[in-house]
């Protein structure tokens, strides 16, 4: 039913991790085609079952120029990938610091996502240039930032616990004694 370049193609879109996770740049002309078949596919899904043909062969017209963009893909997340390294660590560091309270903005699959990269690329990259793990890095400045609501006695441990997404005051404290005792041993 299919040239087997098609299903090539959409495989690839589907299935490959770095053209998934790219953002395509449409020029002008693909960017309206696209939206209007968008829009045929909207005006068809109150009758799927009738019409499921159609909004397949729509489907495929998509991925069809989506296809024409996939050479340009790899090479252009390689230069995304350069740019943040040139950049330096700084706008990583400027987005843990802001969303600090938001653990899973903070996880290394949404970084990645968030700077156009791999989850295992942004953690060599951060320990590379921050001489420590990405994790034990927001772990630390999340402790450390406790550690100050903690001595000004304005914040109670519940109010710190909800603030800094842990599940109950309890859980906050166990992490903070965990703490004291690698920083014991350490010592």
């Amino acid at each position: 039913m299919f040239h087997k370049s098609t299903l090539k193609k959409i495989d690839l879109l589907i299935n490959h991790r770095e053209i998934r996770n790219s953002v395509f740049r449409f020029n002008t002309q693909d960017r309206d085609l696209i939206s209007q078949i968008i829009a045929i596919i909207s005006s068809l899904a109150n009758d799927v079952y009738t019409y499921e043909k159609a909004i397949i062969f729509q489907l495929i017209s998509i991925f069809e120029i989506m296809g024409r963009y996939i050479e340009v893909i790899p090479s252009s997340s390689v230069i995304q990938q350069q740019k943040s390294i040139s950049q330096g660590v700084e706008p990583l560091l400027s987005y843990i610091h802001q969303n600090i309270y938001y653990p899973k903005k903070l996880r290394a699959q949404h970084l990645a996502e968030e700077f156009h990269t791999t989850k295992n690329h942004i953690g060599k990259f951060f320990k590379r240039n921050m001489k420590i793990s990405l994790r034990n890095y927001v772990r630390q400045y999340k402790l450390n930032l406790i550690d100050s609501r903690l001595k000004t006695g304005s914040y109670t441990k519940k109010e710190i616990a909800s603030e800094f997404g842990f599940t109950d005051e309890s859980h906050l404290i166990k992490t903070l004694k965990k703490q004291d005792e690698i920083s014991q041993q350490k010592n």
